[in-house]
């Protein structure tokens, strides 16, 4: 508490007398508005309340006189001490009903959350309450002056600067004092231009009689200067205290609301209104089930609300809004934080733990998390909650945060729980952070990308973790741009609360669009978005006219499709100054459209399905659709997209009302904007006559994302016993072994959790995920041309890829973690897997893999041999090769697949006639069938017919996630398929993963190698055997999934048939042979494509030349490719079709293989390019060339079948330019 006249300030009050008034306020005012000045907002105005209660001179002071008495005098005394880094923006915003305000924040922790919501409440009642309707414009007028100087300022809404507490002010000339003085200053005319009426501020105008009480007022406290903040100088007005209109505003609306006797409605009203932002805030938080106890048994409790949900079979939450007491806030003021009184703690503490003990008594009760919100006006708030034991997560949020956090990410409720589950676990370590608030402690958390516990800091007891304060500043900032929310105004005249649309989106360029989504029209089954343009919003809007829940689906669906669209259009539109200024709204009239499944797609002439645009009143427009209008999207070409975006190009013609038409080319150049190219398509009807795809783009399954908060939180603790500061480990035996042990140490944990839980839940959440992961694989393979063809410059690419990396860690995770579930888990008496569970599961899983692959790049020496290890147990190596080669050589692989994707659209289109299927041996040859049933027992006709009658079953029962008795399987085997009693026993035996004691030892017949998930191409996976079973009994359970028997089959026979798999793989000595032969054949027919491929583009060229033709010795083998081209360039090609490398381990083992050292796979290319370019005499006759051909270089590549990690690596004996796939051929 710092009084204004302190003792401490004595002597600066003396200096002051000396100085005019009007400009020592204004000037130090000015300092207000500086945003590197914001953490020292305190100390500032604490100097304009001694200038406005001790100037009473002539003097004027200088930026040196201020920078003195801020730094000298204030800057040493107590008031300096309780400067803060600012925790949010400097200039937020106000929407209102007549528009938006800027507003300085200041120190008030949310100060425009908490204005708004009492400008809210006071709007809304302001029709019924006549004093409160009066008040209103005076409270615009100060909103307007706060506005008026951020303008001036050129402040824009959300501004933030770093600022630093309690050091010295750097004022200056670069400061601008006059500049930012003549602000906050104001004239009546100049008041009258920014919409402002002197009569409106009076409420607000500092007074004769406030002067004479200010000395002995405490800053923050509600001094007469915080709560009427203009000060009048003759015909000037200055705004002493720019961050002082929050404060102000809020104490006005009170005491208003007293005045006119409606503080009771006023306190109901906003607290409906927020416990239903509560509501609206958690509404996927799980399902709802009654109160467990009644808020009104005991006449001590607080005023709260409180409901109850389950976010998972076993998870409860129970939701507390705690109501602030505004009369407690009237009586008291503004500058105290408010508490409970100690019989109101004792009964809210005592309602907490009852509902907890309820909660718990629930069958099947797992963990349990209490969620109390602070809702109110923003008062301070002094309290504590109860620990409710070891199962119980409690946290306590302010309103106004809870609103931030949602806002972050579309999973941010999700993120919460997890940020709690691991605050609960430090401190079951007896560690604590020292934290502000949870929230404050929740940013800082996010900021260190989910780290709950710093790597330099010793996770144990006693440990305390110091959480800066200041550490909401950045999470703030960016939710708040991002989100932009503000006001935007309608056709009518009225103001809408809109926020970004689209801001999660993976495009960023698309999360950047001015496109604007009203929430509040949205619950009155609207949907509206704003584009705002330089000229104007440009609405599109699509009323909900009673749609049943099937085609309010597809029209939610085909309008959140084009909104992108729309934007893109009325964007080149303004670009371009063809429409003038003015609020148009387009409305998306769907009253005729029938949804796809009721859709008539006979032939329609294009009349038939194309949109009808009509405008009857200047602004607005209106496009209709026809009722068969999907079927113009089952078109391979974008006719159905061009239709619709011409007519929002129409649209806003119409609406605009332009005297001359927009010329043609302009409007196909509209067109184009949206739509760049035919690719570009937004609605994707594919036909398929395959069950198997109606089941799997039917499925209501959803993936289990491999989460990244889960995944930094399994790596704290990971080393047993860390050191106390960061220890490095050095040599390749040393660091493996370190790793090795923290592999051990991570699939400890995995199996004792395993062993915890039963095994049928965990096996049908981890299948269900798999199948929802692979749909989604899909989906983007599918729209793979118009992802490229509406993101350019590589964003769709990216974008693409980013999430591929996603699915495959996920999936990865997700597979290997249900091979170690049918081994580990209990067949019965065991809990329910929850999500949470099985999300850490996952986490746990993927780590596991990641460390393998550490110690398989350290000893592949694709890493250097060192390792650090942190206090908090995590561990780092350097994982440079991942950007260097492994990300490269993925990425452009990824590259090649997702454009051949793109290149094959058309071919969702076209309608498949199904035909009798041929046997195996017509498609893979008599040898491999023969060798197939040598090495399984069974045919691969059998093999098919088997699977196909797993898609069968699966199609009867309507599930992508089958579950039966292996006897029931064995059974339709039989009488489905013809086939016989041993030949399904070698089908369970040869592609079922059978439940055995441990996950970790292999069966007779089996190697480690055909178990560890950081090795490919294992016998004892899931893609190897997609029937998973806990027995081989008739009365054991078989699982199995849709889409991953199709991966299987595709996966083992085209590996097999193609010789892609290593011959150990196998066990009979036929397969082996056959593998070994064949992938012989199969190299040979590589080097004669190239062979092909060099003569098509001018070159001379012949395989397979023996190094004894060209002179040399029979030792040196021969040449895979020697091709001369007629401008003198000779090559000696070494090919290499190559296996697909997927694993760490196996591109090190790659690079290996050609490093060129004596006897790899390059050392003899190396040695006949020397020989060959030394002499090179015998090329000419080898190739049956004129013997005047010239030869002026002879040069070396690799070619190999497709992108190899060699490309990548800079430390091979031969340049990254001469190895190539062999499409890359046509540019040599």
């Amino acid at each position: 508490m710092y009084q204004v006249d302190s003792s401490e300030n004595l002597a600066l009050s003396r200096v002051l007398k000396e100085f005019n008034r009007k400009a020592t306020v204004a000037r130090c005012a000015g300092l207000l508005t500086v945003p590197a000045f914001h953490a020292n907002t305190i100390r500032i105005e604490t100097m304009v309340h001694l200038a406005v209660a001790n100037c009473a001179g002539k003097r004027k002071p200088t930026f040196s006189d201020i920078s003195r008495w801020l730094n000298r005098n204030l800057g040493n005394s107590a008031v300096a001490t309780a400067e803060d880094p600012p925790e949010d923006v400097f200039i937020s915003n106000i929407s209102s009903q007549t528009g938006n305000f800027r507003l300085f924040e200041g120190t008030w922790e949310s100060s425009d959350f908490h204005l708004q919501q009492m400008l809210d409440t006071a709007e809304a009642l302001s029709p019924a309450i006549e004093r409160i309707a009066a008040a209103l414009p005076n409270i615009y007028a100060l909103l307007r002056m706060g506005d008026a100087v951020a303008a001036r300022l050129k402040l824009v809404r959300w501004h933030a600067e770093p600022s630093a507490r309690a050091g010295s002010l750097v004022i200056g000339p670069n400061t601008n004092i006059d500049r930012r003085a003549a602000a906050v200053t104001f004239t009546q005319p100049e008041l009258m231009a920014f919409g402002i009426e002197v009569t409106e501020l009076e409420p607000f105008l500092f007074t004769d009689e406030d002067e004479k009480i200010l000395p002995l007022q405490v800053v923050t406290q509600e001094t007469a200067l915080e709560l009427r903040p203009v000060v009048r100088f003759g015909n000037e007005y200055v705004l002493a205290l720019p961050a002082g209109v929050g404060s102000a505003l809020r104490a006005y609306i009170l005491r208003e609301v007293v005045q006119a006797r409606a503080f009771k409605v006023f306190d109901s009203t906003l607290g409906r209104r927020q416990a239903a932002l509560v509501r609206r805030l958690l509404q996927n938080i799980g399902e709802e089930y009654r109160s467990l106890l009644s808020i009104d048994s005991d006449p001590d409790l607080p005023q709260i609300q409180s409901w109850c949900f389950k976010r998972d079979t076993s998870e409860h939450v129970h939701v507390v809004v705690l109501h602030e007491d505004l009369g407690e806030c009237v009586d008291e003021g503004w500058g105290l934080p408010s508490k409970l009184s100690q019989k109101q703690q004792a009964a809210f503490e005592d309602f907490l733990s009852r509902s907890a003990a309820r909660c718990e008594a629930e069958p099947g009760f797992k963990h349990g998390t209490t969620i109390v919100i602070r809702a109110g006006v923003g008062r301070g708030f002094a309290s504590s909650l109860p620990r409710l034991g070891l199962s119980w997560d409690v946290i306590f949020l302010g309103l106004a945060d809870l609103d931030m956090l949602v806002a972050y990410q579309d999973e941010a409720v999700d993120l919460l729980f997890k940020f709690l589950r691991q605050e609960n676990w430090v401190a079951s370590h007896k560690a604590r952070h020292f934290s502000f608030s949870s929230f404050t402690l929740f940013c800082q958390w996010v900021q260190d990308d989910f780290s709950i516990w710093p790597r330099d800091l010793p996770l144990r007891e006693g440990a305390i973790f110091m959480v800066p304060s200041d550490s909401p500043f950045g999470f703030r900032q960016k939710v708040r741009k991002s989100r932009d929310k503000h006001s935007i105004l309608t056709w009518s005249g009225k103001w809408m609360v809109c926020e970004r649309y689209g801001r999660n989106s993976y495009f960023d360029s698309r999360a950047k669009q001015p496109i604007f989504i009203c929430e509040s029209v949205i619950q009155q089954s609207t949907l509206a978005v704003a584009v705002e343009t330089s000229k104007g919003p440009q609405w599109l809007i699509c009323a909900d006219q009673g749609y049943d829940s099937s085609k309010r689906k597809y029209v939610f669906r085909l309008w959140s499709d084009f909104v992108g669209s729309f934007a893109e259009v009325a964007l080149f539109l303004d670009a371009q100054g063809a429409i003038p200024e003015g609020i148009l709204e387009v409305f998306l009239d769907c009253t005729h459209m029938v949804d796809i499944e009721s859709v008539s797609y006979a032939e329609h002439d294009d009349l038939g399905v194309k949109p009808i645009v009509s405008s009857t009143v200047p602004g607005r427009a209106t496009v209709s659709l026809p009722r068969d209008f999907f079927a113009i999207f089952r078109r391979v070409g974008n006719e159905g997209e061009q239709a619709l975006v011409s007519a929002f190009v129409t649209a806003l013609e119409m609406a605009s009302k332009l005297v001359v038409p927009l010329e043609g080319k302009l409007v196909q150049q509209a067109v184009a904007a949206a739509l760049p190219s035919d690719g570009a398509r937004l609605v994707h009807l594919f036909s398929s006559t395959l069950m198997s795809d109606h089941l799997i783009w039917t499925s209501s399954a959803k993936p289990v994302w491999l989460n990244r908060a889960d995944a930094a939180f399994v790596r704290i603790g990971l080393d047993e016993h860390p050191p106390v500061k960061a220890k490095l480990t050095v040599g390749s035996s040393s660091c493996t072994d370190v790793l090795n042990g923290y592999v051990a140490r991570i699939w400890n944990e995995i199996k004792l959790q395993l062993n915890e839980l039963d095994l049928d839940s965990v096996l049908g959440a981890l299948l269900s995920s798999n199948e929802a992961i692979y749909t989604d694989r899909m989906h983007w393979r599918r729209t793979a041309k118009a992802i490229l063809s509406l993101n350019e410059n590589g964003e769709g690419l990216d974008a693409a890829f980013t999430r591929e990396q996603k699915r495959n860690r996920t999936s990865l995770g997700t597979r290997v973690l249900a091979e170690m579930a049918v081994c580990e888990c209990a067949l019965s008496g065991k809990s329910l897997v929850t999500q949470a569970e099985l999300e850490l599961l996952i986490a746990r899983t993927s780590l596991l893999i990641e460390v393998a692959y550490d110690s398989d790049a350290i000893r592949g020496e694709l890493a250097p041999a060192t390792l650090t290890v942190f206090p908090n147990g995590e561990y780092e190596i350097d994982r440079s090769y991942q950007s260097s080669i492994m990300r490269p050589f993925v990425a452009n692989q990824y590259s090649d697949e997702y454009r051949e994707a793109a290149a094959d659209y058309a071919s969702y289109y076209q309608e498949k006639e199904r035909s009798g299927r041929g046997l195996a041996s017509d498609f893979y040859g008599a040898d491999f069938v023969d060798a197939f049933e040598k090495e399984y027992g069974l045919s691969p006709d059998e093999l098919i017919d088997g699977f196909a009658e797993l898609i069968d079953m699966a199609t009867d029962a309507g599930l992508v996630v089958v579950k039966m008795e292996l006897g029931h399987l064995k059974e339709r085997l039989i009488e489905k398929r013809g086939i016989s009693p041993e030949r399904c026993n070698a089908f369970v035996s040869g592609f079922a993963l059978v439940r055995r004691p441990r996950w970790d030892k292999p069966p007779k017949g089996f190697a480690a190698k055909d178990i560890w998930p950081w090795l490919f191409k294992r016998r004892l996976s899931i893609i190897s055997r997609p029937v998973v079973c806990t027995g081989i009994a008739n009365a054991d359970i078989a699982y199995f999934g849709v889409s991953q028997v199709l991966q299987s089959w595709n996966y083992l026979m085209s590996r097999s048939s193609k010789a892609w798999m290593p011959q150990d793989y196998y066990v009979s000595q036929a397969m082996k042979a056959f593998s070994g032969k064949t992938a012989h054949v199969l190299g040979g027919v590589f080097e004669d494509e190239v062979v092909e491929k060099l003569t098509a583009c001018g070159w001379v060229a012949r395989a397979r030349v023996q190094m004894t033709e060209l002179g040399g010795t029979q030792e040196m083998g021969d040449v895979d490719v020697l091709a001369w081209h007629p401008d003198g360039r000779v090559l000696i090609i070494e090919c290499k079709r190559l296996q697909p490398a997927r694993t760490v381990g196996e591109v090190a083992d790659v690079l290996q293989k050609f490093a060129g050292e004596e006897k790899d796979k390059l050392a003899r290319h190396l040695t006949r390019l020397a020989w060959l370019q030394a002499s090179p005499s015998g090329i000419p006759r080898a190739l049956g060339l004129d013997r005047t051909a010239k030869i002026s270089t002879v040069q070396g590549r690799l070619v190999t079948n497709t992108d190899v990690p060699m490309m990548y690596a800079k430390d091979l004996p031969i340049p990254m330019s001469e190895i190539l796939p062999i499409r890359a051929l046509e540019k040599i």
